[in-house]
């Protein structure tokens, strides 16, 4: 029989999956990227009312915020933002924030992280005549999180047409995904992050930042200062894989997203992820997904018009 702790998480889960079905087709949102804010920021009357925490927070890695019950204020860069039960925050990685509720009224908030493969999550909120709400969890090793926060984070980026559809789509299956595991499996409750992680995020968050450049590993060590086998010793231990397998799962996942959603030839797909060549491209796609790329683009596009059961289940687009 799952523990109290199980049950409450899944049921503050289903209750932000509802929260935002309810709201799917108004996309509220913000983010912490320097242009495109889908959400004006509050005026002076509402900004009287507003009760913000006393101190700043910033982290290395991208952070979702869902409000899942009442109102809350997100202070930003660019203002303090109303965030009402559905709406979701993206926060970009280093971006400066302060959360808070509204004077004599109550809300309640899950924040979603992910540092190397675990999916790192907590309660903030307000109760009326009572302390604060806050709670943290982790869900070990979660399978395929750090592909769909990355894919997450591309469309921050990229926000090309109805990216803001695709990340509330996204957002919907990345919380569908945890919901799921840790109805099969155990959770850890309030562990902090380690030492060893938050240097194991720090090289995943330079790999996203650099991977289209010719990366190698003694770059990542100088900018960890750090020795190359002590960094790849913590970085192992933490991912159950090397710096530059890492590198290259992130490099094939990219690639599996470029063919699928652009034109992009082989070529200049091999070019933008700074392989070697075109052959060396071809060669570990093929060893990762047992497909070359351009058999791996057609079989893709048979998954999108017939389903994903016309297709051998590897080549299955996420």
């Amino acid at each position: 029989m799952k523990n109290r702790v199980v049950k409450d998480i899944a049921d503050l889960i289903r209750l932000a999956l509802d929260s935002i079905n309810k709201n799917f087709d108004d996309i509220s949102m913000i983010t912490g990227m320097s242009r495109d804010v889908c959400k004006k920021p509050m005026n002076d009357i509402f900004l009287k009312h507003v009760d913000l925490e006393a101190s700043k927070s910033a982290h290395n890695y991208l952070e979702i915020c869902v409000c899942v019950e009442g109102s809350m204020a997100l202070q930003l860069q660019k203002g303090i933002y109303l965030l009402n039960s559905g709406d979701i925050a993206y926060i970009i990685p280093k971006t400066e924030y302060q959360k808070g509720g509204f004077k004599k009224e109550g809300y309640m908030a899950l924040w979603f992280s992910v540092v190397s493969n675990q999916v790192y999550f907590h309660v903030t909120g307000k109760k009326i005549g009572s302390s604060d709400i806050e709670e943290s969890h982790f869900v070990q090793c979660m399978p395929r999180s750090n592909m769909l926060i990355n894919e997450i984070f591309e469309e921050l980026r990229e926000q090309t047409e109805y990216y803001g559809i695709m990340l509330k789509t996204l957002t919907v299956k990345f919380l569908t995904n945890i919901l799921r595991y840790i109805s099969k499996t155990e959770v850890c409750v309030g562990k902090p992050i380690t030492n060893n992680q938050q240097i194991a995020l720090k090289v995943e968050n330079y790999i996203n930042n650099n991977y289209f450049n010719n990366i190698k590993l003694i770059e990542i060590s100088n900018y960890m200062n750090m020795s190359v086998n002590y960094l790849n010793t913590i970085f192992k231990s933490v991912t159950e894989m090397t710096i530059m397998q890492y590198l290259e799962n992130f490099r094939i996942e990219k690639a599996k997203h470029l063919l699928i959603n652009t034109d992009h030839s082989v070529q200049d797909i091999a070019s933008e992820l700074a392989f070697w060549d075109p052959a060396h491209f071809t060669k570990t796609f093929k060893r990762k997904t047992g497909y070359c790329p351009k058999k791996f683009k057609e079989l893709a596009a048979i998954v999108q018009s017939s389903g994903p059961e016309r297709i051998p289940h590897s080549v299955a687009v996420p």
